[in-house]
């Protein structure tokens, strides 16, 4: 009898580990970003000593300090600015502040902040 109950033990286990996964919690879907409700685009204060950097502020705001089009457009692909090439002298030289807010409850995730949204 004793016998019948060890081959029973790898079985057991199985069939907790297989159902183990009905009780638990699903995880939460994040919707897909695709836009920005308003977006803002001036040329960086002539006077602005911050250095230039883009941020999220919150959930719904994103924030772009003191970049050219050439550093955007490579920050959007995650590309070092060396590669990218062409364009009026302008795109390297002047440098642009960017501020966007999304309409719903979710903003672009790190990977996808720029590129989406058809700001660069």
């Amino acid at each position: 009898m004793i016998g019948l109950f060890n081959h029973l033990k790898p079985a057991a286990a199985i069939l907790i580990i297989a159902c183990s996964g009905i009780f638990a919690q699903s995880p939460t879907i994040r919707p897909a970003f695709s836009e920005f409700e308003v977006a803002t685009i001036k040329p960086t204060a002539p006077d602005w000593q911050g250095g230039a950097y883009f941020t999220m502020q919150g959930g719904h705001r994103f924030v772009v300090q003191n970049y050219t089009l050439k550093s955007l457009v490579a920050a959007a692909w995650s590309l070092p600015t060396q590669l990218i090439s062409g364009g009026p002298n302008w795109v390297n030289s002047e440098h642009y502040d960017i501020g966007a807010e999304t309409a719903g409850t979710f903003g672009p995730t790190s990977t996808n902040k720029c590129r989406c949204c058809g700001i660069c």
